[in-house]
């Protein structure tokens, strides 16, 4: 499988939460079908960044779309230029970091996925660049839980595959987990996941996060109290996650635990952090077969048996501003890193023979290297005071 264990600090999440000015949203996103007959189409994708990745034909271009179970579909404003699909409704979106923009939303009369036909979807247009990852992984769109809710899913991570298919006689795989979801007015489903002897309720399945396991502050509180872990870190600074790209500030918590189960199936080493919402990342699905049961509201977790180890970082995160300069933008206060006196803000001049200060030098080129997912950062770095110093940085595991 490709690009399973990349760098941590890339997550990010994408819209969920729409305001309508014209059509509710609410009204729009129930709109759009699917070519009738049966249907029982594999699918392959590509697995970057802990993303799914698939190949989608608007009007018959094919372009690549980010299969993602926490967002309503999306196409990029190039898309939209190129094709003027009808506006049938403007509206507010908040992304996951609470940055807010107006946004269009358009009926697409033709998505093609493996040659299954999604006509008629509702989608809101979006500036992909923003974000400087989702940049940099050349995206025309989102696939996401209104077309989604049409039919049934399973996936394969370790194939690089789905299966699309409308069979209403779906029934459980061989040694799977079942599990009920509900979902919100958006389609997210929402399930809940067991830490310890605790639950945690109401958790969206997001397959546009390539993290773990996200929860709010106050569920984490309750669970350290309850000692379902030992250890928790602090992580300071800024993240840039969301659709908009806006870097906001960030102070939370996190921690690495064994307790975790979904419907029964234990899981080791799974990384959780406080965030504003309750989510589930690809960093727990890609560790399971997983099937989507859109008929029946249901989920299948089929266990891989496959061996997973997550919890290694270089303790930071590295950003670059509006001005092309990169920086520390985030970093783990229990971390070698820090202790090494790094700090958030420190203009980060070269990492591992690149020069970063080079204005040739994009953030893409810095993206590339992180997925070759290296185990050492050799760092120049330049405080405040514009003095310089040379680190090396190895990947650690943080001690539970």
């Amino acid at each position: 499988m490709k690009n399973r264990n990349t760098y941590k600090y890339l997550l990010f999440l994408l819209p969920f939460y729409l305001v309508s000015c014209v059509t509710h949203w609410t009204d729009a996103i129930q709109q759009g079908s699917i070519e009738s007959g049966d249907i029982n189409q594999v699918v392959d994708f590509t697995f970057e960044n802990n993303l799914i990745i698939v190949p989608v034909q608007v009007n018959g271009k094919t372009y690549r779309f980010l299969l993602d179970t926490g967002a309503m579909t999306s196409i990029s404003k190039e898309v939209q230029a190129e094709f003027q699909f009808k506006i049938i409704s403007k509206g507010k979106l908040t992304d996951s970091d609470k940055s807010k923009s107006t946004v269009n939303y358009v009926q697409v009369k033709s998505m093609n996925v493996g040659g299954i036909s999604f006509k008629n979807q509702t989608a809101f247009v979006s500036d992909l660049s923003a974000n400087p990852i989702l940049d940099c992984m050349n995206l025309d769109g989102i696939l996401g839980s209104n077309t989604m809710r049409l039919c049934n899913w399973e996936f394969n991570f370790q194939k690089e595959q789905f299966v699309i298919h409308n069979n209403s006689d779906f029934s459980a795989p061989k040694n799977a987990a079942e599990l009920p979801f509900k979902t919100d007015k958006q389609y997210d489903i929402m399930i809940p996941v067991g830490v310890g002897a605790n639950k945690v309720r109401n958790l969206k399945l997001d397959t546009g996060s390539n993290g773990g396991l996200t929860i709010p502050v106050s569920i984490f509180n309750t669970l350290s109290d309850n000692k379902r872990f030992t250890s928790v870190f602090t992580e300071t600074g800024k993240k840039q996650s969301g659709l908009f790209g806006k870097a906001v500030a960030i102070n939370r918590k996190l921690t690495y635990t064994d307790s975790i189960a979904i419907k029964g199936l234990a899981m080791k080493d799974v990384e959780i952090k406080t965030g504003t919402s309750g989510l589930i990342g690809n960093e727990i699905l890609s560790r399971f077969e997983l099937a989507i049961n859109w008929k029946k509201r249901v989920l299948y977790f089929v266990p891989t048996g496959l061996p997973t180890s997550f919890n290694a970082t270089f303790g930071v995160s590295i950003g670059m501003n509006k001005n092309g300069v990169f920086y520390i933008q985030a970093i783990i206060e229990e971390s070698t890193a820090f202790q090494k006196g790094i700090r958030v803000g420190m203009t980060v001049l070269e990492i591992n023979g690149l020069k970063l200060n080079d204005p040739s030098v994009s953030y893409c080129d810095y993206f590339q290297l992180m997925l070759e997912k290296p185990n050492q950062l050799n760092l120049k770095l330049q405080d405040a005071i514009r003095a310089e110093m040379d680190l090396n940085l190895n990947k650690e595991t943080l001690s539970n």
